[in-house]
């Protein structure tokens, strides 16, 4: 539900990229427990959204792009930038 809402804030704020927007699930190299990570995977799918999930070793090739603010909002930061992973734009990054 969380990450459905914060999906959803991100949405409302940023104008699209034009890239397909995912939830990242960053886990690290020797993550064992993985059955964690498929299981919020499948909460997030149940709302409608998209996972991805990458280790920290393969986000060295991640990319950060300009965000512009929709219309009636303002950016809270001075540099908005959106992080682009393998040609999608990460709404929600989930990492523990």
């Amino acid at each position: 539900e969380a990450m459905s809402l914060a999906d959803k804030a991100y949405k409302a704020r940023w104008q699209p990229t034009g890239l397909p927007q995912v939830v990242l699930f960053v886990a690290l190299e020797e993550e064992k427990n993985e059955l964690d990570h498929r299981k919020l995977e499948l909460a997030a799918f149940r709302h409608g959204l998209v996972a991805l999930r990458r280790s920290l070793q393969q986000l060295k090739g991640a990319e950060l792009r300009p965000l512009a603010p929709r219309p009636n909002h303002t950016a809270t930061v001075r540099e908005p930038l959106a992080l682009v992973v393998d040609g999608y734009e990460a709404t929600v990054v989930y990492f523990r």
